[in-house]
């Protein structure tokens, strides 16, 4: 639990400092591009929506610290079972924004 608490508290901080960086850059090639595939919103809106998710990640697995490993109250199954469909959910969000990089990236060498 503190291991899942420590990575998705990361994850949290890097997907907003991307979601952050992405419209002050606004000058740059890369999001230029982005911009004119209309790609740009795609990956803004993903990077919300896997940041809210590691947010929530964190959030229960604070929670879940709280709890004995030997525990089998209602609460304690509930709690688990948010924390890993929301793990499971965050974590395809940032396949999804790499897929979505990826074939954006591939659109871009085609064009030259």
């Amino acid at each position: 639990m503190s291991g899942t608490l420590s990575y998705s508290a990361i994850a949290t901080a890097l997907l907003f400092a991307c979601f952050s960086l992405i419209p002050a850059l606004s000058n740059s090639k890369l999001i230029s591009l982005l911009q004119d595939l209309g790609t740009d919103m795609k990956l803004m809106d993903r990077l919300l929506v896997s940041t809210f998710l590691f947010f929530v990640v964190s959030i229960l697995s604070l929670i879940n610290l709280f709890f004995t490993a030997q525990d089998t109250c209602i609460f304690s199954k509930i709690f688990c079972s948010l924390w890993l469909a929301f793990l499971v959910a965050a974590t395809s969000e940032v396949f999804q924004i790499l897929g979505l990089m990826f074939t954006t990236l591939k659109v871009i060498s085609t064009r030259r």
